[in-house]
């Protein structure tokens, strides 16, 4: 089967469990914020958020260029902000906004159609784009996790590639753990972490084993952000890389069991849901 011949739609379940869109930025000042916040209120009532959160969240300022903190310096600069946070508790995902970052957060298993929430959150970038005059961009970062549990290790080539996912049969009586191989490559001007992998665990007391794909695609050039998502508004291009990956993991019988309306999964594997 063609990936590229797959549409969305087509499939009538997901393993997808997390969502996280990101955007990271600098020269907000608090005051700024707070006349940010005055007018983005309205506009997330009417789209439908009922709760508002403020907490204070300790942030590791990390280099420019630096993918990861390094954990191992003797004083990391690390500074107090306060995150506003808001939740929309029908549809199961929240929006942080700070100084430093917008994040979106869809943690309930519960599909959202992407161009729903993408809109909302670049109405908000633009917004601090529009009304912040040294608002700079430093990464725009896309990540989905998936997972599911299969009852039984040896279904795994069932339903999941083997160029991602395999582990140890040297020894007959082997009992695999835990298998994983993370990956960061580039893709024209995106960068992409991808991990994969079995973990062996219990679930109501039944030993199963979880099987994840957690990819994470983002631009830290900022020429390549202000274009992507201010200019083009094309962040799709992110999302679609991401599909790409999704669908290569998994093989034709599971793709087609996934677009089958009211296929039964418990017998073998636990954690696919509907698109409802």
């Amino acid at each position: 089967m063609d990936k590229k011949f797959i549409e969305r739609n087509e499939f009538k379940n997901n393993i997808l469990k997390q969502v996280i869109m990101r955007l990271d930025f600098q020269g907000v000042l608090p005051k700024e914020l707070e006349l940010i916040l005055s007018t983005i209120k309205p506009f997330l009532v009417k789209k439908g958020f009922t709760r508002y959160d403020k907490r204070i969240e300790n942030e590791i300022e990390i280099p420019m260029g630096m993918i990861q903190p390094d954990l191992n310096l003797s004083s990391p600069n690390i500074k107090n902000i306060e995150v506003h946070s808001f939740t929309d508790e029908n549809k199961g995902y929240s929006i942080d906004l700070s100084v430093s970052f917008i994040c979106l957060r869809i943690n309930e298993i519960k599909y959202i159609p992407f161009e729903e929430y993408a809109n909302v959150f670049m109405e908000i970038a633009e917004h601090y784009k529009n009304n912040i005059d040294f608002f700079s961009v430093k990464r725009f970062g896309l990540r989905k996790i998936n997972f599911c549990f299969l009852k039984k290790l040896e279904n795994l080539t069932k339903y999941f590639n083997d160029n991602y996912y395999s582990y140890n049969k040297l020894y007959n009586n082997t009992n695999n753990l835990i298998s994983e191989r993370r990956e960061t490559f580039s893709v024209g001007d995106c960068k992409v972490n991808l991990l994969h992998g079995i973990s062996q665990g219990q679930l109501d007391k039944i030993i199963m084993y979880k099987v994840v794909l957690d990819s994470d695609i983002y631009l830290d050039q900022q020429e390549c952000i202000e274009q992507m998502i201010f200019f083009e508004k094309n962040i799709n291009k992110l999302n679609d890389k991401l599909f790409e990956i999704y669908i290569d993991s998994i093989t034709d019988k599971f793709k087609k069991l996934l677009k089958t309306e009211d296929f039964d999964f418990s017998s073998e594997i636990i954690g696919v849901e509907k698109n409802e």
